[in-house]
């Protein structure tokens, strides 16, 4: 059992390392509701897993070409923030960062996590093929754990008193850098 978690925690944070800089940067940012980033993030997640599950249930594999077409995401979204930023045109209409609604934006939160995630179905897949459901069973709650930990981590990282002047001088940039670094990686892996 002691292992089991060992490796479940082992292979959340390898799978998982990429989403700790998208939410540093979510936080960073401030625009995105803090409920809509943690609902955003379990939403793709559970996603991710349930996809795992379910293909490795039906014997269905997503051939890794598919996977990459996800990083399209994070880079229109990217571009979309970068060109909201060279306009500056949030600022002139003033929109708060609760305006939006936080439907679509937990579903944003929720798009971008499974857009950086895809990849870790190549991970879940023969796991949850090979192992009995008990198995899956503690590997998926350790997940849903860390997913709150790794949270709290990046919101505690990007509202640090030695990280806060950094964060706030460069937090709306660092958004859609990440996310277009992201959309790149996942488009072309290396190989």
């Amino acid at each position: 059992m002691i292992t089991l978690v060992s490796l479940s925690l082992v292979l959340f944070v390898a799978t998982h390392v990429d989403d700790l800089f998208l939410l540093l940067s979510l936080y960073a940012e401030r625009r995105t509701a803090k409920v809509a980033i943690l609902l955003g993030q379990y939403l793709g997640v559970i996603a991710l897993l349930a996809a795992g599950l379910l293909c490795s249930r039906i014997a269905v594999a997503i051939p890794a070409s598919y996977l990459r077409w996800l990083g399209l995401i994070p880079i229109v979204l990217g571009l979309q923030k970068l060109v909201a930023l060279f306009r500056h045109s949030e600022d002139r209409a003033g929109i708060s960062p609760a305006q939006p609604l936080r439907h679509s934006q937990t579903l944003s939160v929720a798009a971008l996590t499974i857009a950086s995630g895809g990849d870790n179905l190549g991970v879940y897949l023969p796991l949850f093929a090979n192992w009995p459901w008990h198995n899956c069973a503690i590997l998926i709650l350790v997940f849903l754990i860390m997913t709150a930990a790794w949270c709290f981590f990046a919101h505690w990282l990007a509202h640090h008193r030695s990280l806060r002047a950094p964060v706030a001088k460069w937090g709306a940039w660092l958004f859609p850098v990440v996310l277009l670094i992201l959309g790149l990686r996942i488009l072309f892996p290396a190989r």
